[in-house]
């Protein structure tokens, strides 16, 4: 018997209301560690915590989506280890191809015309420096508040039954 249209409309509220709080713990762990380190001031600062919340948002859904269909009903300690990939990839990937997308923008202005083979090896090569620097120096914005958060969500995942 398929789910009710009730149930899947529950279903997606909760999804976009864990989405939205995921992307407020991204943006609270960025913005505390750049705080703390003494990094920038308030824009800058403002500017990371949105760069991480955007990559948050966009990343929760798909992550808890595809990783429930990937534990199914498997045992609990293999459902929070691939919820926890699953989110920890999604989120790190969502918020270092925005970073890339971001740090393109800034260097657009010196590439080759637009849609040319000059232009998109520009844009490919830029992107994946980025993400490179992304994941040399922005994974361990994370880490405050984003990294306990994630062992929370995969937690309370894990030991969910389907």
């Amino acid at each position: 018997m398929p789910p009710s249209p009730r149930s899947w409309t529950s279903a997606v509220l909760h999804l976009v209301i864990e989405s939205i709080v995921w992307s407020g713990l991204m943006a609270a762990s960025a913005a505390f560690s750049v705080w703390r380190y003494d990094w920038q001031d308030g824009m800058a600062i403002l500017s990371v915590a949105v760069l991480f919340a955007l990559g948050g948002v966009l990343a929760y859904a798909p992550a808890i989506v595809a990783a429930g269909f990937v534990a199914g009903k498997r045992r609990p300690e293999t459902r929070f280890a691939t919820y926890l990939v699953a989110l920890a990839t999604a989120t790190i990937g969502a918020t270092a191809l925005l970073f890339g997308l971001y740090y393109r923008s800034y260097y657009a202005e010196w590439h080759g015309p637009a849609l040319s083979v000059e232009w998109t090896y520009q844009l490919v090569f830029t992107v994946a420096a980025a993400v490179y620097h992304f994941c040399v120096l922005g994974i361990r914005l994370f880490l405050p508040i984003g990294f306990p958060a994630l062992l929370a969500v995969s937690l309370w995942y894990g030991a969910r039954a389907r």
